[in-house]
């Protein structure tokens, strides 16, 4: 065991054939000494001995069937070389020749055979072994073929059952986030912004938008678009749809979702600030519980969309319309137990005041029955007492209905609830919004106030407070039935019982909507004239309270360095310590106006000519509070002037003084007078020292004061509803850079510089003009305001 261990069975292999062969070979040398007497018969077994490692060993044993080849070589080629060194002198006739050489051939004959044969044999079962080594190969191989494709439809199933567990999973996933947006986000619309957001990112599309319907008007559905979400960002979009009404008004009737993957090129409005594109698919799902559809869902994106995604839809749609349903049983379970509880707060009231009235009754009477006739003699008393209150309240009724009377002849008054319901109103009131009485009773102030404001936290503390007795007065916006606005002085005063309990709210409001109206316009013409001149306001001691941008930069100095500061910081010494200076200052203070062309001294030094007006600013009560001064730079004019010595006569603008006198309002219209007066004087200012003109939004002629037409020579027939190219080159009126002037004025850029107009003699006219879009409170462009010098002629 040890040497088969140590590879002894394979030495011994090795050694069987070589040392029979070795022995067979010097059984010949010993008879031979060259390999031509050779003893054939022991040739011959020496070639039978070459067979055997061919036997013992298989071919797999390639080394030791070499070393045996290279072996047998050897001794049959090599070594007969050497036989003569091993002659023993022997003869060997009697194996070379008779009948014992015979035998002997024929011995070795047979052991040739023998070994040949059992090669054949071995060589047979070689091949049956690897006959049935292949079959077994092949059976196996079948096997394992057959085990392969089980183990990949094994794989496929699994991996679809992952994907479907994947594909659950994401939809569980998603139908939690939903249900927990539902959850925390309250009853707010804001809700759909969150929750439309968060499907589009989830879908991995690319918009989407959440539609509810609107049964507000009875008898009327609306599908309202609630929320949209688009590109990474929310979009604010006003759009409605009837039933039946394009696609998604065709689902909403039929109750089932459409699915598109070819989506009409028109369909999508919304587009990325890269460009636009053209979705892939289109999914349009409705809200549907219990066979009611309560909104739509609408989500585009640039990939198709898989069957679980359009599945997840279908479940989460169902928990949405819940929630829209829930929350529109809320709404009115909400607005039942208000008015239950209203209904029973007044019973109990009324109950409550008849207990007493039987507690004081029955105290009466038992007072009554201990002392009859003292009773008698109060009752007489207070018999006589209630005829002298009677004629004293008869009087002080007719007080008040006459109060009342007056108050409801000039007041709009509205009573409302604590929750902003509207009880009654006046005839005032009704013919100033344009409503009448039924149309709005029961509903909600939010009726009179646009769809934005009514959403805000600021509407919303203002009904708190309302509700907490506090009175709420002010200016306020609010929408007519026809949708215009009008604004109001309006305050809201708190009713109390006597639980000193805030039972009702009673408003109380005057039309305004013409002073504002005229406020703005006033402020859109300050607005136009701070644009292209100097501004600086003086109290009446000359100190320094503001200055715009404008007169700064032509001063060099900043703001924070002239506030406070007298307005003889502009003005050279000499000018400084003049009476000529006192005395201006005291008719500036005793409310004249002073105009024309001032030299003036900036924070560097140099000289400033400055064309302006000083211009007293007075109070509603006529009385001087403060000075304003309207500068433009004609520095470079006069310094013109001085060098060529061609212009003498110093420009002068003609003045005109349009004094407009407002009917005084009440104490809470006092501001809005005076703002109306300060922007009056500011625009009389303007227009007693510019030459201006207004524009519709094509360019077309409005109306034009004095200056502008004396300085073009025209009368105002003569150029309304003109173009303005009637002042400007026929070239340059129809050049691009013409259209573009006109097209960035449309756009709201003001536009501000000198300028070549033509009179209507066709002299050429330098102007320092500025074009200034005027906007209306709505922040719409309405028209073009004109301010303008002549520089040189």
């Amino acid at each position: 065991m040890v040497a088969n261990g140590l590879g002894g069975i394979y030495y011994t292999r090795v050694v069987l054939p070589t040392m029979l062969l070795l022995l067979s070979s010097l059984y010949n040398a010993f008879f031979s000494t060259s390999l031509d007497d050779a003893i054939t018969s022991v040739s011959l077994v020496e070639l039978s001995f070459t067979l055997i490692p061919f036997i013992v060993f298989d071919f797999r044993e390639k080394g030791f069937l070499l070393f045996c080849t290279i072996f047998s070589f050897f001794i049959l080629v090599v070594f007969p070389l050497s036989w003569g060194y091993f002659d023993m002198g022997y003869d060997g006739s009697v194996l070379r020749e008779g009948p014992l050489a015979v035998l002997t051939t024929c011995l070795a004959l047979f052991a040739q055979i023998g070994s040949i044969y059992g090669l054949a044999v071995l060589n047979r079962q070689s091949e049956e072994r690897s006959t049935q080594l292949l079959s077994e190969m092949n059976e196996k191989s079948t096997e394992a073929e057959q085990a392969r494709k089980a183990l990949e439809v094994n794989l496929e199933k699994l991996e679809i059952a992952r994907t479907e567990e994947a594909n659950r999973q994401w939809t569980s996933e998603g139908i939690a986030k939903v249900a927990e947006i539902l959850r925390s986000h309250g009853a707010g619309s804001h809700i759909y912004d969150s929750l439309i957001s968060m499907i589009v990112k989830y879908m991995g599309a690319n918009q989407g938008g959440v539609y509810v319907v609107d049964e507000t008007e009875p008898g009327q559905k609306v599908i309202r678009l609630m929320a949209c979400y688009a590109y990474e960002r929310k979009k604010y979009i006003d759009k409605s749809f009837a039933p039946g009404q394009g696609m998604l008004g065709q689902a909403y009737l039929e109750a089932e979702y459409i699915y598109m993957t070819q989506v009409p090129k028109n369909y999508i409005t919304i587009t990325s600030g890269l460009g636009e594109a053209t979705p892939t698919a289109l999914l349009i799902m409705p809200l549907k519980i219990n066979d009611t559809v309560e909104g739509m869902l609408e989500i585009a994106s640039f990939h198709k969309l898989a069957p679980h995604q359009i599945s997840f839809m279908e479940k989460i749609a169902e928990n949405i319309a819940g929630f829209i349903q829930n929350n529109r049983i809320n709404e009115q379970t909400k607005k039942l137990l208000e008015s239950s509880l209203q209904q029973t707060e007044e019973m109990r009231a009324q109950e409550e005041e008849m207990r007493q009235n039987m507690e004081e009754l029955e105290a009466t009477q038992e007072e009554m029955r201990r002392n009859e006739q003292a009773h008698l003699d109060e009752i007489a008393r207070l018999m006589q007492e209630y005829h002298s209150n009677t004629g004293l309240l008869q009087k002080k009724d007719q007080e008040m209905s006459g109060f009342m009377l007056a108050v409801d002849s000039t007041l709009a008054m509205v009573e409302l609830t604590l929750e902003g319901i509207i009880l009654t109103a006046n005839e005032r009131f009704l013919s100033l919004m344009g409503y009448t009485l039924p149309e709005i009773t029961g509903k909600h102030h939010r009726l009179f106030v646009d769809a934005a404001h009514s959403q805000t936290q600021a509407y919303t503390e203002f009904w708190q407070k309302l509700s907490q007795g506090e009175e709420q007065i002010g200016e306020v916006r609010r929408q007519a039935k026809n949708g215009k606005d009008v604004y109001l002085s309006a305050s809201y005063t708190p009713v109390f019982n006597e639980e000193k309990e805030v039972v009702k709210i009673i408003k109380f409001a005057q039309d305004i909507t013409q002073e504002k109206q005229a406020a703005l316009d006033y402020q859109s013409q300050l607005e136009a004239i701070s644009k292209s001149n100097g501004i600086v306001e003086f109290d009446l001691n000359g100190n320094i309270l503001s200055a715009n941008a404008n007169f700064l930069a032509l001063m060099k100095y900043e703001a924070k360095e002239i506030y406070g500061r007298h307005h003889r910081i502009f003005v050279k010494q000499v000018e400084q310590e003049s009476e000529e200076y006192q005395q201006f200052w005291e008719k500036l203070r005793s409310g004249e106006y002073i105009s024309g062309e001032f030299e003036r001294v900036s924070k560097d030094g140099t000289n400033v000519w400055i064309k302006g007006n000083y211009t007293p600013i007075a109070d509603i009560n006529g009385k001087i509070y403060k000075i304003v001064k309207y500068a433009q730079d004609v520095t470079e004019q006069k310094m013109l002037e001085r060098q060529t010595l061609l212009q003498t006569e110093e420009l002068r603008a003609q003045e005109e003084e349009i004094r407009q006198n407002l009917e005084e309002l009440q104490a809470t219209q006092e501001e809005a007078v005076r703002q109306a007066l300060e922007l009056q004087a500011h625009v009389t200012a303007v227009d007693a020292s510019l030459a201006t003109i207004e524009f519709d939004l094509q360019g077309n002629i409005l109306k034009a004061n004095q200056n502008f037409l004396t300085l073009m020579g025209y009368e105002l027939e003569e150029i309304t509803h003109q173009p303005h190219r009637i002042f400007v080159e026929k070239g340059y009126g129809a050049s691009s850079e013409y259209h573009k002037f006109w097209q960035d004025l449309k756009e709201g850029k003001a536009q501000i510089g000198k300028v070549k107009r033509l009179t209507k003699q066709g002299k050429q006219v330098w102007l320092n003009a500025s074009y200034t879009p005027v906007f209306d409170e709505k922040d719409q462009l309405v028209k073009i305001i004109k301010l303008a010098q002549a520089i040189e002629s």
